[in-house]
């Protein structure tokens, strides 16, 4: 599948479901904010084979703090923000035999 009709396909099936469940945001990062936590979610393209990778996080509701110091807000934050506490999920590339 062509980059370009996977993030397609993405935008018609993905981001309905997501938004029921409270997601904010567009392709391709979104988050949900929660009295605890934001959950935290990131499409990555592949852009040479046209699969993808989900991204899943969450942070305290105030943001997150890098190890270095730098703040990110609530509304900012997104699960590359969260370096390795990330879970990936890996949707290859559909090839032709």
């Amino acid at each position: 599948m062509k980059p370009d009709a996977m993030r397609e396909s993405l935008k018609n099936l993905l981001i309905p479901v997501l938004r029921e469940r409270g997601f904010k945001g567009s392709l391709p990062h979104f988050r949900r904010a929660k009295n605890d936590q934001i959950d935290l979610l990131t499409v990555q393209f592949d852009r040479h084979r046209g699969g993808f990778v989900v991204e899943i996080a969450k942070c305290p509701p105030e943001g997150f703090t890098t190890h270095w110091g730098k703040h990110i807000p609530p509304n900012r934050v997104t699960a590359w923000d969260l370096n390795k506490r990330n879970y990936h999920l890996h949707k290859p590339a559909l090839t032709k035999k």
